[in-house]
């Protein structure tokens, strides 16, 4: 859709054509302006600049070294079950 007014404002003359180019920019420059967070009373504009949705994960705690010692010890050192 774009190119066909680019179009249309060609064939119309240099003069439409310089017009429509200056409005369209001037108009891109204000929605980027807008999703960035510049005017906060502009409608469609955020108050602030947008930042994450949620906040960062914390540090998974390591695994100590004797992890499998330990384990193997709590396996056989449990209850025994005798027919």
């Amino acid at each position: 859709m774009t190119r066909f007014m680019f179009l249309f404002a060609w064939f119309r003359g240099p003069r439409v054509f310089s017009r429509f180019a200056l409005f369209y920019v001037l108009g891109m420059l204000f929605l980027f302006y807008c999703l960035i967070g510049g005017w906060p009373h502009v409608p469609a504009s955020p108050a602030h600049a947008v930042k994450r949705p949620y906040p960062a994960m914390s540090k998974p705690n390591p695994i100590p070294a004797n992890t499998a010692d330990v384990l193997r010890k709590r396996m056989y050192s449990g209850p025994r079950m005798s027919n």
